[in-house]
């Protein structure tokens, strides 16, 4: 079972590793998982990219459960925003997809990433 999220709005290194999904809707929003394959109980960053003052929300899904990455915050001056989820060993077998919302003066945007659980990771 995953735990609560803690979102903040910070300023973000360059790294990325998993590729994030086209944009949709009239505000921005690409979203990056710095670790596409976590170890069970660790936590997982999903980096944000938007406006700046943007409010940013996420929902992850497995198999079909799906929890509300809360609370959410605001984008940073530089439209910079982290999620963080705490993952246990997701028993599906399938991808966690990370949906993310993003939302200011009335214009509201999607993007999202996702990550292999624990469970599908080979044994090292």
């Amino acid at each position: 079972m995953l735990s609560a999220v803690v979102v903040s709005a910070v300023g973000l290194a360059t790294l990325t590793i998993s590729p994030a999904s086209a944009s949709s809707g009239a505000l921005s929003c690409t979203a990056t998982v710095l670790d596409s394959r976590p170890h069970s109980y660790s936590i997982v960053t999903i980096n944000v990219s938007t406006k700046p003052g943007a409010a940013v929300s996420g929902t992850e899904t497995a198999g079909t459960h799906s929890w509300s990455m809360r609370p959410s915050a605001r984008a940073n001056a530089s439209g910079k925003a982290r999620l963080y989820q705490k993952v246990s060993a997701v028993p599906k077998v399938e991808l966690v997809k990370v949906m993310v919302r993003v939302t200011m003066d009335g214009s509201t945007g999607h993007c999202s990433t996702r990550y292999t659980p624990p469970s599908l990771l080979p044994l090292t």
